[in-house]
């Protein structure tokens, strides 16, 4: 992992964003997230505002 990334994980949060520089195992290791999508129905309709793209994971 990162040094720059924040230790501890969000509890309850499963990231399936695999360029995600924050995502690691399908843990989110960011200080915190803002989900968009006020209509969404199912998680796969949501989307994170806080996506911050790896280069290194292409």
């Amino acid at each position: 992992m990162d040094s720059n990334k924040k230790q501890d994980c969000l509890d309850g949060i499963i990231c399936d964003a695999e360029k995600c520089e924050y995502n690691d195992s399908r843990k989110c290791y960011a200080s915190s997230i803002k989900v968009e999508h006020g209509n969404a129905t199912t998680s796969s309709e949501t989307e994170c505002s806080t996506f911050k793209n790896n280069t290194s994971n292409q």
